[in-house]
């Protein structure tokens, strides 16, 4: 062959090598061009962004082997310094945002798109042993030579006294004892955060107060828990119950409860009710339960176990799920609302949060014999507002919860001095004082729509208007006025008036960055449209998205198609000043039989 052919067909050979060489490249060699999206909009590009996030990422990752407790970190400052090529240090930052850390949660690979990570749900499973020797060590306390059987025991239903304190029908002691097994498998779903349950039963050995606050509607008010219809009795409600049982093992002053369910409240109501109760506090709870399995199961959970987790950092919290009973009852091979108890285990699994689930431990009851109706009996057939039984088996779950504790610390030595040194260990928790920003540089959240920016409530209320908690700034009504702060149903007050274009008007103050939330009752009849009013400065956005062409606008309070009455808000955002401001908002019915307000907040 002529060279000029050989020389062609060299140089082809060669071609071909190196392009199959290039195919078949290591894949550590390809360079990462990709662009990653910072929490202040701002890109950055290439191998640098993927180091940063990594960083990020291993700093918010919390160990399981180490304190459960919520500490801080200094995210801004370190990525800074990550990116200027310096070795992370934290010691030698200024904290820019101190956010508290919760484990466990799942790690999340660095990406451009963030994917919300996917928590498996927990199969059923026997509670786990925890080493006797941390669990001593984490309180400073010295291991026993032998298991220590004088700790309480905190009593079922069946062993408790009747007293002044809880109500309990006359043949309480007739209702059938379940056994342990099945508030187990109630227990199982999650494991919560045992040091801060083990925290808070040293507090209780040594004497001291523990506080205890639940958030819910009517059933967890106690409406209908002694088979009368429609009336709450607070006294025999689960929360009332549990705390009964406490005192009767550590004494008349071991737990102070604040039972903040109301009728028709849901997580759209407790949000602001929740914010409030922080924020005004000296201390903060040892214990927070949510149970909002009747109003709102399908609400977003994670909005306000988010925000608990920011605001109270060393708080243990607990979700009670039922299941949505309205108009139900439950048979053989029916989950109720599987999708959002899922999606209720998988926030209480991601923020370390103890899952109550009392569906569980009821379909374990019946796969061995026993019925639903025993474990769960509505009022006048209306399934939502359970019969005494029912609140006596939710505080037969949590005593089991605690009693397992208990016996976790059985193995520590626990003699009246050293509990008093394990619980000055174990403070009372306290109340983080989060101003709103910054948490997107925390845990990553589990759905939309939960970044504390995002959410629609005020984490630093200026005036708080409650008709549940009434106080000397609430307006000062004339006597010929139509509006009235009264209960039309017990336990529901609200400002009320039947007329029309009769205006009230609330005296409120607004920060730099205005917002307000006006709360109202949502029914299916009896109630009417109103006109709102806000005056002041800012001009505002409905909802974070309408904007208003003016400073008024409509409510619409009748909802046909929804048969319950609940209590719903409409939230504003105004536009930001350089300074605070004074205004009002002026509420009147404009048509239809009544319009009754339940609160009225500013920040």
């Amino acid at each position: 062959m002529p060279c000029p052919w050989r020389l062609a067909c060299f140089i082809a050979a060669c071609s071909v090598a190196a392009f199959l060489s290039f195919l078949l490249r290591p894949a550590s060699l390809i360079p990462d061009v990709s662009l990653v999206q910072h929490g202040d909009g701002s890109q950055q590009e290439g191998a640098d962004a993927i180091v940063e996030t990594e960083v990020l990422q291993t700093t918010l990752a919390p160990s399981l082997h180490t304190s459960s407790l919520r500490s801080a970190a200094t995210l801004p400052a370190l990525a800074a310094s990550t990116r200027a090529g310096s070795t992370p240090s934290t010691t030698s930052l200024l904290p820019v945002v101190s956010l508290p850390k919760r484990s466990p949660h799942p790690k999340v690979e660095p990406s451009t798109t963030f994917v919300p990570p996917v928590v498996s749900l927990p199969k059923l499973s026997p509670r786990p042993k925890l080493d006797p020797q941390q669990i001593c060590e984490e309180f400073k306390l010295s291991r026993t030579p032998k298991v220590q059987k004088q700790i309480p025991e905190i009593p079922s239903h069946v062993q408790v006294k009747p007293n002044k304190q809880a109500w309990y029908p006359d043949n309480y002691t007739k209702v059938p004892f379940l056994g342990g097994k099945v508030w187990d498998a109630g227990l199982s779903s999650t494991q919560g955060n045992w040091t801060l349950l083990h925290r808070m039963l040293l507090r209780l050995l040594a004497n001291k107060t523990i506080k205890i606050q639940v958030y819910g509607g009517s059933m967890t008010a106690g409406v209908g828990c002694d088979k009368e219809v429609g009336r709450t009795r607070p006294l025999c409600a689960w929360p009332n119950l549990f705390a009964d049982r406490l005192r009767q093992a550590f004494g008349s002053k071991a737990v102070e409860l604040e039972n903040r369910g109301r009728g028709g409240c849901g997580l759209e109501c407790a949000l602001p009710d929740f914010v409030i109760d922080q924020t005004r506090s000296q201390q903060a709870p040892d214990l927070v339960l949510f149970d909002f399995g009747q109003n709102e199961p399908n609400g977003n959970i994670e909005k306000i176990v988010r925000l608990g987790s920011l605001l109270l950092p060393s708080t243990a919290f607990a979700i009670l799920w039922t299941g949505n009973r309205w108009r139900k009852v439950r048979v053989a091979n029916q989950s109720l609302d599987p999708k959002y108890r899922d999606k209720n285990i998988q926030v209480a699994e991601y923020y370390a949060a103890k899952m109550l689930d009392y569906c569980a431990a009821e379909d374990y009851y019946v796969e061995r014999g026993g019925s639903y109706e025993q474990m769960w009996r509505g009022v006048d057939g209306n399934g939502h507002h359970p019969h005494w039984e029912t609140h006596a088996y939710i505080a037969d779950m949590l005593a089991q919860w605690f009693n397992s504790g208990l016996q976790n610390l059985e193995a520590c030595s626990l003699e009246p001095g050293l509990t008093m040194t394990a619980a000055a260990e174990a403070a009372p928790p306290r109340v983080h004082l989060f101003t709103g920003a910054g948490d997107e540089h925390w845990l990553p959240p589990l759905g939309p729509g939960v970044l504390m920016r995002e959410v629609n409530t005020c984490l630093q209320p200026l005036s708080t208007h409650l008709a549940h908690r009434p106080d000397v700034s609430n307006p000062q009504l004339a006597a010929r006025s139509s509006w009235r702060l009264y209960e039309d149903r017990p336990g529901k007050p609200g400002w009320i008036t039947n007329r029309t274009d009769d205006w009230i008007s609330f005296p409120v103050s607004f920060s730099k960055t205005p917002r307000a939330i006006l709360s109202y009752l949502q029914s299916y009849q009896n109630v009417g449209q109103a006109e709102v009013v806000i005056h002041g400065e800012p001009f505002w956005t409905l909802g974070g998205r309408k904007k208003l062409r003016g400073r008024s606008f409509f409510v619409q309070a009748l909802e046909r198609q929804d048969p319950k009455s609940i209590t719903r808000n409409v939230f504003l955002r105004g536009d930001e000043l350089d300074h605070a401001s004074e205004g009002n908002i002026s509420v009147r019915l404009v048509k239809g039989k009544k319009f009754k307000i339940i609160s009225v907040i500013t920040c």
